[in-house]
């Protein structure tokens, strides 16, 4: 069984001809590409076709249309907007490249709420460049299949269904040999489960189910379909295409294997990590994955340990030691500066963004340092005054929650411990843990 991207020649039947010869005491057979001729000889022709199964590329979560964050400024913002909507042309084009049978688009293609009727209209024209790729879209909680969606008022190309009711319906190919199962988010919000009870009927073709929902794996449920371990265990498919987590995940559950592919184009700084679309080979009883990375950019969550550097010029040059310059360029970064600090340096975020953004295509940063305080010899000082005895209250505090096991409040008490000597050494407040540029 081939991968996707098997050269076509590959999988087409291939023809064997076995030549038997026979004769006194003799009996020889040869096999050859190509019938030959010949006298007391006989030609059995076997055909031997290589099975290279049903190709899929799974995608989910596009967003296509969603405002871009104030951060990026006007300039990016609009370049990073145009590049979730053509994040669907890269992915049709791997469509092409790989000659699937299926292309599956779990759910959130587009923001309903934000998108415009000629950005939708060029998107849904893409799938006319593979007339031969069956297409299957299951609406999601940010395009639901609603009164006035575009998936309603627009004319969708022959190749394309959308699963448009909130039950879930099938569609048998022949051709390939598989059945497609799925439904469509109505409205804005789904606490119901959907899936439950829910059966593939037993037959010679693989199932898939294509849906857009939250897994759970316990009884609190969720306001996005929830979908549990039972109700897919049970449900008989083999391939279950999921979207609605932007983050790239792949699990067994029961015999199916249940892919969330992640959104194409990372959206924010909690989507760190390659980003793309899934190949899928699928057979009867039989699933073989590839991830494929096609994002234009990523997101960057890395910390910085500027100890030692005392002077502006030297934590720039620190947090120019983050990633390739290439990488710092085309992508988006969230550098933590940690470490130990002289108190005495004003660390200015925004100057230093100043300094090093033409650096990144956008950086944001995070002050997370500890300053340099001897904390232990003010503890100690004979001296009764102001910083000795605040010191000693904060540190009688932490330690009483670190006895009751209490972080949060140890966590608390600590930053409260350098506000409060940032303020009276320093006569201000240092605003560590606070984002510059915040989304």
């Amino acid at each position: 069984m081939g991968f996707p991207g098997t050269p076509a020649r590959w999988r087409e039947p291939i023809v064997f001809y076995l030549m038997v010869e026979r004769g006194p005491g003799v009996s020889r057979s040869r096999g050859f590409s190509r019938p030959r001729k010949g006298a007391g000889r006989y030609l059995v022709i076997l055909e031997v076709v290589t099975l290279a199964g049903i190709r899929i590329v799974h995608a989910a979560d596009f967003h296509a249309g969603r405002p871009a964050p104030a951060y990026l400024g006007e300039e990016k913002g609009r370049l990073r907007r145009e590049e979730l909507v053509k994040a669907l042309q890269t992915t049709v084009d791997v469509a092409k490249s790989e000659s699937v049978h299926l292309l599956l688009i779990s759910g959130d293609l587009f923001e309903h709420t934000y998108s415009r009727v000629g950005m939708i209209r060029e998107m849904f024209a893409l799938f006319e460049r593979i007339p031969a790729t069956r297409v299957f879209i299951s609406p999601g909680n940010h395009d639901p299949y609603v009164d006035g969606s575009f998936y309603a008022t627009l004319k969708m190309p022959d190749n394309v269904h959308v699963f448009k009711e909130r039950t879930i319906t099938r569609v048998i190919l022949d051709d390939p040999g598989v059945v497609v199962h799925g439904l469509g988010w109505t409205k804005f919000e789904e606490t119901a489960r959907l899936l439950s009870g829910y059966r593939c009927p037993d037959g010679e073709y693989p199932n898939v189910l294509v849906v857009h929902g939250d897994f759970v794996r316990d009884s609190t449920g969720s306001s996005y379909l929830p979908i549990f371990p039972e109700d897919i265990e049970g449900s008989g498919a083999d391939y279950v295409a999921l979207g609605h987590i932007h983050v790239r995940t792949e699990f067994q559950c029961g015999t199916a294997t249940c892919v969330y592919p992640g959104s194409p184009e990372p959206l924010d700084f909690g989507e760190v990590g390659e980003h793309g679309v899934y190949l899928v080979e699928l057979g009867k009883g039989s699933v073989k994955t590839k991830f494929v990375p096609t994002a234009k950019r990523k997101m960057h969550r890395v910390s910085c340990d500027i100890t030692g550097a005392d002077t502006l010029e030297k934590v720039c040059a620190a947090i120019l030691s983050v990633g390739e310059p290439s990488e710092r360029k085309g992508g988006l970064w969230e550098v933590t500066l940690t470490g130990v600090a002289d108190p005495e340096i004003d660390l200015d975020l925004d100057e230093i963004k100043r300094a090093i953004s033409n650096e990144f295509f956008y950086v944001k940063l995070v002050l997370d340092v500890v300053p340099d305080y001897n904390v232990a010899a003010i503890a100690s000082s004979n001296v009764q005054g102001l910083e000795s005895r605040f010191v000693r209250a904060i540190m009688e505090e932490r330690e009483q929650a670190k006895a009751a096991a209490n972080e949060a409040r140890v966590r608390l008490l600590e930053k409260a411990l350098y506000f409060g000597l940032d303020a009276m050494k320093l006569k201000r407040v240092v605003h560590r843990g606070i984002v510059r540029d915040s989304e």
